[in-house]
């Protein structure tokens, strides 16, 4: 099978893709930062350090670079995501090349009906892609801001949407924060409500403009 199988994690809606967490270009070098977001890496501990997913990742990987790739990865996705119209990229791993990000679009373009979100540190691959073709309106591109810090104003002039990652509060500061949530300055509620997104969906919605998640 080109694809893989598809990741079906307990927190988002719907379906998602991984590729190895040390395939990641920017995340390699940031894991090596004291203070980034890659420091202390999800996805190379726990179930992701097991020999039978780390071959199915590799897997996944490798079959980016299939000529038939977004094909087979259009029919994989209409057939999973028919319940629920969700669909993230990467839950580990990231962008690969500028190629990788257009076969990305080309499969959003493919199925309209489907919301397609993908987070990323790959910024310049995001700016090449956005100088040169039209992103796909059921497509969001957040680029993610490289270190854990209180969060900035969103610049809209660079990235239409972005992310980033606060550092650890009391869950009654970080409720305060939610409820006063915005299209602007978005505060994820996944730690207010046992690590889920529940029926939020502002990560698959261009409107909402900047995401703040909770370090864990």
């Amino acid at each position: 099978m080109i694809t893989g199988s598809l990741s079906n994690t307990s927190k988002m809606p719907g379906y998602s893709t991984s590729t190895p967490a040390q395939a990641c270009i920017t995340g390699s070098k940031l894991r090596k930062i004291e203070g980034s977001v890659c420091e202390k890496c999800y996805a190379f501990k726990g179930n992701y350090a097991r020999p039978n997913v780390r071959k199915a990742l590799a897997k996944r990987l490798a079959g980016i670079s299939h000529p038939r790739w977004v094909d087979a990865m259009v029919v994989v996705i209409q057939h999973h995501c028919r319940k629920c119209p969700h669909f993230r990229w990467h839950d580990s791993g990231d962008i690969q090349s500028l190629q990788h990000l257009r076969d990305i679009s080309a499969i959003a373009t493919a199925l309209p009906a489907i919301k397609f979100w993908i987070p990323t540190r790959e910024r310049q691959f995001v700016k090449r892609f956005l100088a040169t073709g039209t992103c796909p309106p059921n497509l969001v591109i957040q680029v993610s801001d490289p270190l854990i810090r209180e969060p900035r104003r969103h610049d809209s002039q660079s990235f239409s949407n972005t992310s980033g990652v606060a550092p650890r509060m009391s869950k009654a500061a970080w409720r305060r924060r939610v409820k006063e949530n915005c299209r602007a300055l978005h505060h994820c509620p996944a730690s207010l409500q046992d690590g889920q997104c529940k029926k939020c969906r502002a990560c698959w919605d261009r409107r909402t403009k900047h995401v703040v998640f909770l370090q864990h």
